[in-house]
């Protein structure tokens, strides 16, 4: 028996095409592309292949040939995040010659804010922060709420009322923040406990201090606000020295491209041992301040020196100042700074329009009121921190007597037993020269006629010298030339003393006693210690010496002998004139109880205690004196 059944077991149709077919499904029910497809599959292929590794070798080329400005810009990017900032140096003190401190450098902090931290969340910062900032400092809530906003991209701004913080009022501060974070961090109101004061910080600098306020403010000077510029004295004649090197901190990636943190520490000025004693500045200032508030005059100066040295061992005058207040005007009237501001205007008027001239009454017509006001004020400050002992100059009157006397003995025209008769004037040229003592003092030895101040035996002595000899010791005492001290705004006086060339007869009777020529008081002071010492002219110098950070010396000032002036016998002579000048002649108000004033030759037994000697020039207004320490 017949049946019928499917020969294909898997159901698949025949085709008389070899198991194809028209739709694509080959005879095992599978798909396959024509030939014609594959080929474009393949090209396609191909090209992405191609396109790909033409755009990875043109990534290499890009990256070979930028490699280092793109380390620099991921470094920069990553250095950011680094906290990077700059470390200050601490500028140099200055001691007095006991290591006492005349100027240093106290570390303060400046308050910084980050707005873009603070900002970041300003619903759980920015209320926190400032409500800390108005109760630890006082400061304004608005003008704080006004600067965030307007900086609110800056991760740095420095707040004006916030410089020169005290560490007590910063570690004040930090306390706060501690406290009320913890606080905040404890509630259980989960809004409250996300709360927190965010972004700010203490930048450190340093504040210069003078703990002695305006005590020999002239010889140190004071610094700009920021402390790297000094202004007058050797804040600003040694500024080099005092200054230092700021640091830094930041970051660099290592050979592993991993950010390290580096600290390069900043490098302190040095410090500046000066020649001043603290306690002799003090008696100077005091018996100075005396003169003013009883005699009183224009300006009071004076002068405290070693002789064997040129150590400046005080110096000051009537015009003090704070130096930890400089600019303080208060001292003057409004009235005033108008009448100093309304004569510098004019002068500057006449400076700035090619000497165009103007009077006080048309000053408001070019200036405002804030302008003459402000130049008046900086006449006022010239006027006090102008130190009179080296930058101004007046005419020495009777104490340069002993220089006229020093040169005749040297000079051999002059014996030390003469006679000289003053009859009360002396004719010189065309007219008559007066003494002190109209009357005359009559016959006056050679050294009475210094112990009782007599022009006229001045002036006939000085005859003998004749103007060329006169004009050589004038300079050989250094009149008309800068001392050399290390002080800022030395005067010049070379055009205000005479030459053998153009001095005159009359000139040469004045120049005797002191009168018709100019000097400053450090020139003086360093002439008269050179006839007193035995005749070394020491450079006058306010500072001994240069040290490191470690107390080594770094520098040494040792005395400078510039020349000889006079020789031994001269000034032994001198001295012994000088200490009866005080004992016995014009000179007894110098006299102090207790102590020898003026000085003479006398040998002690080391075994002694020492003795201070004070010496004077001998003049009865006694403008101005030389203390001197001496072991006998």
């Amino acid at each position: 028996m017949k049946t019928s059944r499917n020969t294909n077991p898997k159901g698949r149709r025949d085709s008389s095409g070899g198991g194809g077919s028209r739709d694509g499904i080959n005879t095992r029910g599978k798909y396959f592309y024509p030939k014609y497809l594959q080929e474009k599959l393949a090209i396609t292929v191909l090209v992405i292949t191609l396109a790909l590794f033409a755009l990875i070798l043109v990534l290499y080329r890009i990256i070979r040939d930028n490699n280092e400005q793109y380390n620099k810009i991921v470094l920069t990017q990553r250095q950011q995040e680094y906290e990077s900032r700059t470390l200050p140096y601490r500028r140099g003190d200055i001691v007095d010659r006991n290591g006492t401190y005349l100027a240093t450098s106290e570390k303060v902090y400046n308050l910084i804010l980050d707005p873009r931290l603070i900002m970041s969340s300003p619903e759980n910062y920015l209320e926190p922060t400032i409500q800390a900032l108005v109760e630890a400092f006082g400061y304004d809530r608005g003008e704080l709420q006004n600067l965030i906003d307007e900086r609110k991209t800056s991760a740095y701004v420095k707040y004006n009322k916030g410089r020169q913080l005290t560490y007590e009022q910063r570690t004040a501060f930090e306390q706060l923040v501690k406290d009320t974070n913890t606080a905040y961090s404890k509630s259980e109101n989960d809004g409250e406990a996300k709360k927190r004061v965010k972004g700010v910080w203490f930048e450190e600098e340093y504040k210069r201090i003078y703990p002695y306020n305006s005590l020999a403010c002239n010889v140190i000077g004071f610094t700009s606000a920021d402390g790297a510029a000094g202004t007058g004295g050797i804040e600003q004649y040694y500024n080099s020295s005092l200054m230092g090197v700021n640091g830094r901190e930041y970051g660099y990636l290592d050979a592993d491209s991993n950010l390290e943190g580096v600290v390069k520490p900043a490098t302190n000025g040095k410090t500046i041992v000066s020649t001043i004693d603290v306690n002799v500045q003090n008696i100077l200032q005091k018996y100075i301040n005396e003169w003013q508030t009883t005699v009183g005059s224009r300006i009071t100066a004076a002068v405290a020196m070693d002789p064997r040295t040129g150590e400046i061992l005080a110096m000051g005058s009537s015009n003090v100042f704070d130096l930890n207040n400089p600019r303080d005007v208060s001292g003057f009237t409004e009235a005033e700074l108008m009448e100093l501001g309304t004569k510098e205007a004019a002068a500057v008027y006449k400076r700035k329009n090619d000497g165009a001239v103007i009077t006080e009454d048309q000053v408001f017509d070019h200036f405002s009121r804030e302008d003459v006001l402000s130049y008046g004020q900086q006449v006022a400050w010239n006027q006090i921190w102008r130190n009179f002992c080296v930058s101004d100059t007046y005419e020495p009157g009777s104490p340069s007597k002993i220089f006229t006397v020093a040169a005749a003995l040297e000079e051999g025209v002059l014996g030390k037993d003469e006679s000289f008769e003053c009859g009360g004037f002396l004719h010189v040229a065309d007219r008559d020269i007066f003494c002190v003592n109209r009357y005359g003092h009559g016959t006056l030895t050679v050294q009475e006629s210094l112990m009782y101040s007599c022009n006229v035996c001045m002036m006939r002595i000085s005859q003998r010298l004749g103007r060329d000899k006169f004009s050589k010791y004038m300079e050989l005492f250094g009149f008309g030339d800068k001392t050399g001290i290390d002080l800022p705004g030395e005067a010049d006086t070379s055009g205000l003393v005479y030459k053998a060339d153009n001095m005159g007869p009359t000139d040469l009777a004045t120049n005797s006693f002191g009168q018709n020529y100019n000097c400053t008081m450090v020139q003086m002071a360093a002439a008269f210690c050179s006839v007193i010492n035995g005749g070394s002219y020491y450079e006058p110098h306010v500072v001994k010496q240069i040290l490191n950070e470690q107390g080594s010396v770094v520098e040494k000032k040792d005395p400078v002998l510039v020349r000889e002036t006079v020789s031994q016998s001269t000034s032994d002579f001198l001295n012994e004139t000088m200490f009866r000048t005080v004992e016995e002649g014009t000179g007894k108000v110098a006299q102090v109880s207790g102590y020898e004033v003026g000085e003479r030759q006398e040998r002690r037994s080391v075994s002694r205690a020492p003795r201070k000697i004070i010496w004077y020039p001998s003049q009865v207004t006694l403008r101005w004196r030389i203390l001197r320490y001496l072991c006998m």
